[in-house]
């Protein structure tokens, strides 16, 4: 049907449109940054999530969905949400409020949205993001990975995506990989089951390309669940993956010429490192 043809797309897609909107408005609003606020986070739209409908209960918790006012997000008292304490007050939707072809208008302004946002991405040279030739060490990692990798209580699916791209791009091999994420998930509390792991792990080697992992400053990630912790060098990239890269990079010993190509250089009337002698 054309609804599971554009699942999870659609809604991904007017969730950034979303996110890349209001978030000006919204740290304004709270006089803080935005993702100690709220997240907004397009990766648990997937075929494999469901949607957590109003007054559903949450398996872990046994905590309700609840509509609530805008107003009440910043002292919202999750005792409200328990079983015992529910009270159906509003309405999910408020039809009263709805304008014509609102829904079509915030589709179509979301897609125009996306493709201008993905036209500008393209301009930007994917130069730095080719396969290193070899896998680098965790000495050149920012501090994001490190901090995933002492194990995690939230965000653990979200971060097996993050380090199967990242190490992925920074030159680390399938298996080396899998075998890697399968060794930190037993950090996690409690760990994922295995199955999740390696299905989420297979689906970065189904693409012709490799993923990127997310950028920094995407909220569905790092920030989302407190793993960003920037030292100075993190000003200066946008991408975990470029600061291994330029951090890795720079620490390689300048290329020094061949013997040979040195006596080649001195008998053309160059010195051995390549100015003209006098």
């Amino acid at each position: 049907s054309q609804v599971s043809r554009d699942f999870p797309r659609v809604p991904k897609v007017i969730i950034d449109y979303l996110k890349y909107y209001t978030h000006k408005d919204l740290r304004a609003a709270f006089n803080e940054p935005l993702e100690k606020v709220v997240t907004i986070d397009s990766g648990v739209i997937s075929t494999r999530h469901l949607f957590r409908m109003p007054y559903a209960l949450h398996p872990k918790t046994w905590l309700a969905s609840i509509p609530i006012a805008k107003d009440e997000l910043e002292n919202f008292d999750t005792s409200k949400a328990k079983v015992e304490n529910l009270k159906i007050e509003k309405k999910f939707l408020n039809t009263a409020e709805k304008f014509e072809n609102e829904a079509t208008e915030l589709l179509q302004a979301a897609f125009d949205w996306a493709q201008k946002d993905a036209t500008e991405k393209k301009k930007i040279s994917i130069e730095e993001f080719k396969l290193p030739i070899s896998a680098i060490p965790p000495e050149f990692w920012p501090p994001c990975m490190h901090n995933i990798l002492r194990g995690l209580e939230d965000g653990k699916k979200r971060s097996v995506f993050v380090l199967t791209t990242y190490l992925h791009n920074i030159g680390w091999k399938k298996d080396d990989i899998e075998r890697f994420l399968l060794s930190w998930n037993e950090k996690n509390k409690p760990p994922l089951r295995e199955n999740i792991v390696k299905l989420q792990f297979e689906g970065q080697f189904k693409r012709q390309k490799p993923q990127m992992a997310p950028n920094c400053d995407n909220m569905g990630y790092y920030k989302g669940y407190g793993v960003c912790t920037p030292d100075s060098f993190c000003a200066t990239i946008k991408n975990p993956v470029t600061y291994t890269l330029r951090k890795f990079r720079a620490a390689q010993p300048k290329k020094k010429l061949l013997k040979k190509e040195r006596k080649t250089r001195v008998r053309t009337g160059y010195d051995e490192y390549g100015l003209m002698k006098r």
